[in-house]
């Protein structure tokens, strides 16, 4: 009987106890929430789409080849960005213009590198043209005449040149940190006046390093004739570019261009050499007959013409027979 009472109350005392304390629930998950770029009315990117790799902007290549200027008056910009494509340095330049109802139109757009940071560029007014001066060109061979120090550029395309041998006196050529020329006034040499727009704004005005003023415009103004390529002009010239099976193409405008042939493309040039034409030479006389000429014998001529005055007469006495004979 004891017995059955203890187990009893060890029931009741394992039935008196409270239910253990549940585990707390886990937190809730964190929810990272992606905005997107596009705003409510704009088309959701597809996420399985390739995203194209823009170059490290911090990269000092990607830097130097990042740049805008404005024209004279501001109206004009021309902007360069550089473009990511395998190992080959590519950029995108764009020119724009303010229009009467102070919008932005573009005037050329095209996958070129004009120039880089460090160079002086300056625009038209109407966005056409870019001219580019480099302080410090590279000097890769001893000769530094045939270095180019300036280039004018139309709709991206290069039409004329300056070299180091046009500007006179003769430059300070520089070993470090690369070998290069140091030809203007007002940078690290003599004081003078930098690069900078003339008053009109339809040319650049500098001093080179002997203290000569020089003025380049944008219609060509100051370039040597001798450096001068043929000006192209979107009505009548003509540009050729080459396609990737080696054709040569030419056409008249840079919309007839193909995008990925732009690059190549440049205006036709033609070059006219007048040389003396041969002199003329008077025409040799014919070669005279070697030949031994016979003079005939009078003799003989007189013999044969008496035989054929015979044979004469015997003709005609035949016929006078066959007229006078009877029926």
């Amino acid at each position: 009987m004891r017995r059955r009472s203890l187990v009893a109350v060890l029931l009741l005392s394992g039935c008196s106890q409270s239910a253990p304390t549940p585990p707390p629930p886990p937190p809730p998950a964190s929810i990272e929430v992606i905005e997107l770029a596009g705003g409510p009315d704009e088309p959701m990117a597809d996420a399985t789409a390739p995203r194209a790799e823009a170059p490290d902007a911090a990269s000092p290549e990607a830097l130097e080849r990042t740049w805008s200027i404005r024209s004279a008056d501001g109206h004009a910009e021309v902007r360069q960005h550089p473009l990511d494509e395998g190992k080959a340095r590519r950029c995108q330049s764009t020119s724009t213009v303010i229009s009467p109802e102070d919008a932005r139109q573009v005037v050329w757009e095209w996958r070129t590198c004009i120039a880089t940071r460090e160079q002086f560029k300056f625009v038209s007014r109407d966005g056409r043209r870019v001219l580019v001066i480099d302080p410090r060109p590279a000097l890769l061979q001893r000769d530094w005449l045939g270095v180019e120090v300036a280039a004018l550029y139309e709709h991206g395309v290069r039409i004329r040149v300056m070299k180091a041998e046009s500007v006179g006196g003769t430059p300070r050529v520089v070993r470090e940190p690369l070998p290069h020329l140091l030809w203007l006034a007002g940078l690290e040499g003599p004081p003078g006046n930098a690069p900078r727009y003339s008053s009109d704004g339809d040319a650049v005005e500098f001093q080179a390093l002997d203290g000569r003023a020089w003025r380049l415009g944008f219609s060509g103004e100051g370039f040597p004739a001798s450096e001068a390529l043929s000006l192209f002009n979107a009505d009548e010239g003509l540009l050729r570019y080459e396609d990737a099976r080696g054709t040569v193409h030419f056409v008249r405008s840079l919309e007839e261009v193909p995008e990925r042939y732009r690059s190549r493309a440049g205006p036709v040039t033609a070059q006219v050499d007048i040389r003396a034409s041969p002199k003329r030479e008077a025409p040799a006389p014919p070669k005279a007959d070697t030949q031994d000429v016979q003079v005939p014998n009078p003799v003989e001529l007189v013999r044969k013409a008496r035989e054929t005055a015979k044979q004469v007469e015997e003709i005609r006495r035949e016929q006078d027979r066959l007229l006078n004979a009877p029926p």
